[in-house]
């Protein structure tokens, strides 16, 4: 509809195709017919839209976001350097300090921005303030340290001054939502916690979810904030009636975030559509940003699957992998791509949706705190050799 509108005002629009962001640029156009242009494009997104969505609209000139490595930890040419097996979560205190939670073994590192090494989190066990798996870590208010254990249902709380066990809260099975597999975060109010539907004989067909829920610090549920559709496995039953599933590669998956602002972000990254909200469960704007859908193939979906699970391959491949929020609100989304591709983009959009840059880095790489008062982003990367580095950029933007 918008097109039969101002398609006839339109003298000339460029049709480019790059392999960054898709654009519309005018040409030509004398002043008057831009004014015409602008005021449909006003009347449009005023009537047609939504109240509190806000579409980002590509801008004439691309600002190249500049990053500069400043430190590596975890080469294996270092003989003397810190190794890691499989990091699944990083996050920095307001001291700067680095927490990395690594997978095999268990465990959580210390580290300054210089890359020194300052000491471990818990650690192997059974006992007080030690897990069996570390899923994740987070910093909290005062810089409480945070260590979830999927396995064992708990997390674990440790004094940010010398990394001493305080308590820990347990999050037993709940017969709606699931298993707790992860803190998204904790907030000045309680952990956020998600969920995910776990597969077992009487759930088997049944729709699946990803849950993100406010909890007091004692573990009690306050309030749902978040429930996207958890499609990355068909369950079915085997010849037992014992449940089975099967990958499906490109299916949606859901990402949770908060901010420091204690604003709550949620997105399924089909597309470029996140909903905020507040932690009171209100919600506050839907962030959306137009992507080129990229088809599946052929070539793309297994062969020898079964015939139920070819059905819920996408007809496209997800718009992005994952975003991260940083100090200043600004949503920085990593475009999806696959191998051999060795780059990835990410987009950076301010709290209002508009592109206010972009940045090409490491396809292998996943960005987890972006901190602009310092000018500093942290990640973990994954060389060549299938080895884990904990990697810090300096930003310019």
């Amino acid at each position: 509809m918008l097109g039969i509108l101002i398609g006839p005002l339109l003298t000339k629009c460029s049709a480019e195709k790059a392999t960054r962001l898709r654009e519309w640029r005018p040409e030509l156009v004398c002043a008057s017919r831009l004014r015409i242009i602008q005021l449909v494009l006003t009347v449009f997104f005023i009537t047609v839209l939504p109240s509190g969505t806000l579409v980002g609209q590509p801008r004439a000139v691309e600002t190249e976001i500049a990053f500069t490595e400043i430190l590596r930890v975890g080469e294996e040419t270092d003989e003397n350097a810190y190794l890691f097996g499989l990091i699944m979560g990083l996050a920095v205190d307001s001291k700067g300090r680095i927490l990395v939670a690594d997978l095999r073994p268990p465990s959580v590192a210390v580290f300054s921005v210089d890359g020194e090494r300052l000491g471990s989190v818990g650690g192997v066990g059974e006992g007080p303030g030690e897990y069996v798996s570390v899923d994740d870590v987070d910093v909290g208010p005062s810089d409480s340290i945070y260590v979830m254990d999927s396995r064992k249902g708990i997390l674990h709380v440790y004094d940010p001054t010398d990394f001493t066990y305080v308590r820990h809260t347990r999050f037993p099975y709940d017969e709606d939502w699931g298993s707790v597999t992860s803190a998204v975060g904790v907030s000045d109010h309680g952990p956020i916690m998600r969920y995910n539907t776990v597969i077992i004989p009487d759930n088997v067909g049944k729709p699946r979810h990803s849950y993100a829920v406010l909890t007091s610090w004692t573990g009690e549920r306050i309030r749902e904030l978040a429930r996207l559709p958890n499609l990355g496995l068909y369950a079915g039953l085997t010849s037992d009636g014992q449940p089975s599933a099967q990958v499906i590669k490109y299916a949606p998956s859901s990402v949770f975030r908060l901010s420091a602002s204690q604003l709550f972000y949620s997105g399924l990254n089909a597309e470029i559509d996140i909903l905020v909200t507040s932690l009171a469960g209100d919600s506050v704007k839907s962030i959306r940003w137009p992507h080129d859908p990229v088809p599946l193939t052929r070539n793309d979906i297994p062969s020898g699957l079964d015939a139920e699970a070819r059905k819920l391959y996408p007809e496209f491949k997800p718009a992005y992998r994952s975003f991260v929020i940083d100090d200043q609100d600004n949503i920085w989304i990593k475009d999806y791509v696959e191998a051999p591709a060795t780059e990835a983009r990410w987009q950076v959009l301010d709290s209002e949706g508009r592109l206010i840059g972009q940045v090409l880095l490491p396809r292998t790489l996943g960005l987890y705190v972006i901190d602009t008062a310092k000018a500093l982003a942290y990640g973990a990367l994954r060389g060549d050799s299938g080895e884990y580095l904990l990697v810090v950029y300096s930003v310019d933007f």
